[in-house]
């Protein structure tokens, strides 16, 4: 189709003549690049220099310069949002002819309307056995901002025509080892709790006081978490002032000294505060009819903004609410119905010490001084309820 005709499709269906989408016009258009041909703002397909249906080779021109001299560059990369869960490439299979017009293969070509380079893989270039012409200096800018480093690149003039030989060109490319890789697999929950119940089995153990200890199930590759210092004084602040109001802040102070008598806590050594950890907020529940009137919760699921939480970068535990129903007929099975409460249960489980750092807390002591705190057994405020 000739480009006057592409040109009289977008007008017709009133679609943006820079990214081809419908709903704005070029001047509110989002994207800020341009034809990588004529370097006008408009989309390459739209291009007047590209001659459809022509059976003459039609040089596409990204660079004027075919010396052997480096040329630093610094260009960018784009992709369109996808808006629906499954994205579908534009791929087109080609032919690439060698410049002798003898030699010639099939290939997939990727097409990214936005992309401001043209890349062919090494290996593909050496066997069709094209010639650099030049070098040039890229930094890549990929999605979410980061920038790689600047690599040298070859510059091949490459051969390409459609399969049906109706349409001829040549172009610019830069030679690149990998161009796109495979796709992450990713595990379904099966996989996924098969893997947090390995980590669990190969790293529980009996310490020398004869409890089992286990590590945090953290995850792959998890992002990087804060501190959460500034969250927790401030939550700790509020919450003191409710406290006082409420005349339970030395019941729940009491609750603190008795958890480090019995080793459940420990307050972190001076030498040791500076060093990598996280803090968890804390707030109470109290229950009027409970042996336990005062019962402190620790909010796991607290994080700052730009952060994730400790729970974010944890595996996730089973769904134990699910197995009720089950417990529940198992009870009704015999005559009699014998129900216990072992004591502090989900605080008998020690935790490795790599791990004590990221579940700090703070409060104040006696002295009104700021007291700093970590768990030293197993919190059930986590996500990663252990097997």
């Amino acid at each position: 189709m000739p480009s006057e005709e592409r040109q009289k499709a977008v007008q017709n269906s009133r679609s943006c003549y820079l990214c081809l989408e419908k709903g704005h016009v070029i001047a509110k258009c989002r994207r800020k690049t341009s034809c990588v041909i004529c370097g006008k703002k408009h989309h390459i397909l739209l291009c007047r220099n590209i001659q459809a249906g022509s059976k003459s080779p039609i040089s596409v021109n990204i660079r004027k310069d075919e010396s052997k001299e480096t040329v630093p560059q610094r260009d960018e990369t784009l992709a369109n949002l996808a808006r629906t869960p499954n994205v579908l490439l534009q791929t087109l299979m080609v032919t690439l002819r060698g410049r002798d017009k003898k030699k010639k293969r099939q290939a997939r070509a990727i097409i990214d309307s936005a992309s401001q380079r043209s890349y062919i893989l090494k290996c593909t270039a050496d066997e069709m056995q094209f010639e650099s012409s030049c070098k040039e200096e890229l930094s890549h800018s990929l999605f979410g901002g980061t920038c790689n480093d600047i690599i040298n690149h070859d510059v091949f003039t490459v051969f390409l025509s459609k399969t049906d030989g109706t349409y001829h060109c040549n172009f610019k490319a830069l030679g690149q080892d990998v161009i796109c890789g495979n796709p992450p697999e990713k595990k379904n929950k099966l996989e996924l709790q098969e893997e947090a119940r390995d980590h669990f089995l190969s790293t529980v153990k009996v310490n020398e006081e004869g409890r089992f200890q286990v590590s945090l199930p953290w995850l792959d590759n998890h992002l990087p978490f804060k501190d959460n210092y500034d969250l927790a004084i401030k939550r700790l602040d509020s919450t003191v002032k409710r406290f006082k109001a409420e005349k339970i802040y030395d019941p729940y102070g009491e609750v603190f000294n008795e958890w480090k008598r019995e080793g459940i806590i420990e307050e972190v050594p001076k030498t040791e505060i500076h060093l990598p950890c996280h803090y968890l907020p804390h707030c109470h529940v109290v229950k009027e009819n409970s042996t336990t009137r005062i019962r402190l919760v620790f909010d796991a699921s607290a994080k700052q903004k730009g952060s994730p939480s400790l729970n974010d970068c944890l595996e996730k535990g089973l769904n134990l609410i699910e197995l009720i129903p089950s417990i529940l007929h198992r009870f009704r099975m015999n005559r009699i119905g014998v129900s216990t409460d072992i004591r502090k249960a989900f605080l008998q489980i020690s935790l490795y010490p790599k791990d004590k750092d990221y579940l700090r807390f703070l409060w104040y002591g006696t002295d009104g001084k700021l007291k700093y705190y970590r768990h030293c057994r197993s919190r059930v405020v986590l996500s990663c309820l252990f097997p």
